[in-house]
Formats: structure tokens, C-alpha cells, sequence
């Protein structure tokens, strides 16, 4: 008996220690701040004086910076038990203290801290302690000490960011030997959750060239818009998706998109084409058949095509019947002529050798030199004939 109930405590607090584990690990301290030191520069709530420490974050974690006694204990390290995100440079984040105090009336209690961040730039942040003065603690300061543990889904705002007069005064985190400015208008925004970005308007006014995406139109903080490029054209420079930001400004830079560019296309045969340094989307080539031929196959024009390739294909040209027979009839008339002209002014032949085997060689060669004529001038009568036809 005693076994099983040792077994159910020890199962329920199991039970608590996970759901604890999720629910604070679920928090998280804005990116920017996690696991670097930081100037933490504040006035005190007691004195009014000015001060400056190291306040060090873990990713879910103070590590450093505020130490707290409290009914004889000392409490400096904090751990995130709920957050709120309200905008990308704003956030809420509650933290409790690792350790707990006890009162006369009250056991096993602790601190929370409310803290409200505001990101200026990465090396800038700046915040507030949003709940009162607590005179428990020593030195005094803005903390929140519930008499009994707040449930776990408690709302962030309500449970453990309230506060009277006088107000929260600002806080700075600053990165080490940097030098980032707070803006003139950083100051505490009330309520807890609401954002206290004043936004301007961004404008859209005409249409970027060969891109698709919105002309004209306002949009608000935060309102994104898409560009893509043409059929044809890729980008060059720029940006797809532009954000609105809160001083009216784009996101990014404007999309470039430039025309896709074509390899040289290929020669033709027999053919001649323009030439040109470069061919982009759309531009065309033109092609022409040398004189005397004419197209067999393939495209006379061609066209660099969207996704890089050229339309069509390159050219072969054949010589035309016309052009072939005036040029074997123009030969065969210049033949002739040269003839004519060997008749009529012969040349002295030399004296051949009719000793034995030399003159059987010079009638071999002579009878070959005769077939070789004949077959030639049979060709050359059918070639014209079929000229003539034609």
C-alpha cells in the first residue's frame, strides 16, 4: 500500500516537472539579446540616480544584472515563464525567480519581473519594469510578489504587468563599445500588449519594368508584396517579397528583371546570316541562301526564345537546277573555246620512244585516256541534254 501511493506522488510530480519544463521553455528572451552581456543603464525607482551594470541573458535566462533580497534571500537569477510577441521589434516577457522567499503569513513564494522590449537596432534595445514598486525587496523595485503561485495560463498582461503612478521609467541594453542612439520618441506605450509603432503608409506608383506584381495602391505596416518577372526575363538585382515598413519605406530594393540571353545560333549550310555581339530575349536572326541555291530545310528566321533556345532550326541550302546547269553550260562553252583554240596554234609534239616495251606502255596509256574521254563526253551529252529539257 505504501508502495502505490509513493508511486502516485512520485507520478503526479513528474507530471508538474514536465509540464513546468514545456511551459517555460516555451519562452524565449528576444534573439537579438540571448547570450551576450549588455550595458543595462536605468534609474533607481529609490534614488533617483542614474545607474550602470552588466545584465547577461541565456536563451531563456537572466544571468546577471538584477539582484534582489528579499526576506533574507538573495535573488539574482531569473528564469522566462511567459512571453508575448506584439510586433517584430516589440515583445513582452515575464521572468521568475529560480529561488523562493518566505513571509509570516505566506511560504514558497517569488518575484516576477514584467519586462516590456523595444528593439531600436541589434546593438539597442531599451525597456520597462511594468508592475510597482514592491517595498518587500531591497533595493526597491518594480517587481511583482503574488501572495499565491498565478495559474499557468494566466494572461501575461493582466496577472503580471500592472501598475499605477507614478509610471515605469525607460531602461537601455547596450551592446559593449557601441554607440546607437535611443530615438526622440521612445517612451513607455500603454497598454501592455498594444504596439507602439506609428506607422506610415508605403505607396505602390507605376509598374517596374517587365515585372508582374501590384501598380498602384497603399498598404499598411507589415503588408508584404510580390514581384516575379516576365516570361522571357530573370532577375538580375532586387527582391521578390517587399515588407511595409513602419516609416512608409519598402523593404529590399526594386526587382530588375533583364531580358534571358541566347547562345549564338548555328551556322547554315551554304547560307549567310546577320551577326550581331549578343542575342537577348526576343531578338531574331535572319539567314539567306548563298546565290544559286535555295532552301532544302530548316527555318530561314529564327528567334532567341523565353527559356534560352532559338526557335526553329539552322538552315540547309541546295544549289538550284537553274544555277547548276547555267554553270555547266557556261564550262562546257569555255571548253570548247579552249579547244578551238589548241587546234589552231598545236603545239610541237615530242618524240616518242617505239623501242620495245615504252611503245606498248604509250598504247596502253592512250587506249585507257580513251575510254575515260568517251565515258565523260556521254555524261556531259545526257547532263546538257536533261539542261536543255529543263
Amino acid at each position: 500500500m505504501l508502495t502505490n501511493k509513493v508511486l502516485a506522488v512520485l507520478a503526479v510530480a513528474a507530471q508538474i516537472l514536465i509540464f513546468s519544463t514545456d511551459t517555460d521553455a516555451a519562452c524565449k528572451v528576444p534573439p537579438e539579446l540571448q547570450d551576450k552581456d549588455w550595458v543595462y543603464e536605468y534609474t533607481d525607482v529609490s534614488t533617483g540616480e542614474t545607474m550602470t551594470k552588466t545584465l547577461s541573458f541565456g536563451s531563456t535566462t537572466i544571468q546577471q544584472g538584477i539582484s534582489l533580497e528579499v526576506q533574507g534571500s538573495n535573488i539574482n537569477a531569473w528564469t522566462c515563464l511567459s512571453d508575448l510577441t506584439i510586433s517584430d521589434t516589440e515583445s513582452v516577457a515575464v521572468f521568475k525567480s529560480d529561488i523562493t522567499f518566505d513571509t509570516f503569513l505566506n511560504n514558497n513564494r517569488r518575484l516576477y519581473l514584467c519586462m516590456r522590449f523595444t528593439k531600436v537596432t541589434d546593438d539597442l534595445f531599451y525597456f520597462y519594469l511594468m508592475s510597482d514598486k514592491n517595498s518587500l525587496v531591497t533595493p526597491k523595485e518594480r517587481v511583482f510578489s503574488p501572495v499565491s503561485e498565478p495559474e499557468t495560463n494566466a494572461d501575461v498582461c493582466s496577472t503580471y504587468c500592472s501598475y499605477g503612478d507614478p509610471k515605469p521609467m525607460i531602461r537601455t541594453l547596450r551592446k559593449p563599445d557601441t554607440a546607437d542612439k535611443l530615438p526622440t520618441d521612445a517612451d513607455l506605450c500603454e497598454n501592455c500588449g498594444d504596439s507602439c509603432i506609428v506607422s506610415v503608409p508605403c505607396t505602390v506608383s507605376g509598374k517596374e519594368p517587365f515585372t508582374t506584381g501590384p501598380t498602384d495602391g497603399s498598404y499598411n505596416y507589415m503588408d508584404t508584396i510580390t514581384y516575379s518577372c516576365n516570361p522571357g526575363y530573370e532577375v538580375q538585382s532586387g527582391n521578390r517579397e517587399r515588407t511595409c515598413q513602419p516609416d512608409g519605406t519598402w523593404s529590399g530594393s526594386t526587382l530588375v528583371c533583364a531580358a534571358v540571353k541566347c547562345q549564338d545560333p548555328e551556322n547554315g549550310q551554304f547560307t549567310k546570316e546577320q551577326t550581331s555581339p549578343g542575342y537577348n530575349f526576343p531578338d531574331g536572326v535572319t539567314y539567306s541562301c548563298i546565290f544559286g541555291y535555295e532552301v532544302q530545310s530548316g527555318d530561314l528566321e529564327r528567334s532567341c526564345q523565353a527559356d534560352g533556345t532559338w526557335s526553329g532550326n539552322p538552315p540547309v541550302c541546295k544549289m538550284t537546277i537553274d544555277f547548276f546547269c547555267e554553270t555547266l553550260l557556261e564550262k562546257i562553252e569555255n571548253k570548247g573555246k579552249s579547244e578551238k583554240r589548241s587546234a589552231e596554234s598545236p603545239e610541237e609534239s615530242s618524240e616518242i620512244d617505239t623501242r620495245g616495251k615504252g611503245k606498248a606502255n604509250g598504247k596502253l596509256k592512250n587506249l585507257r585516256k580513251g575510254r575515260r574521254c568517251g565515258y565523260y563526253k556521254a555524261l556531259e551529252a545526257l547532263i546538257l541534254e536533261t539542261c536543255l529539257e529543263s
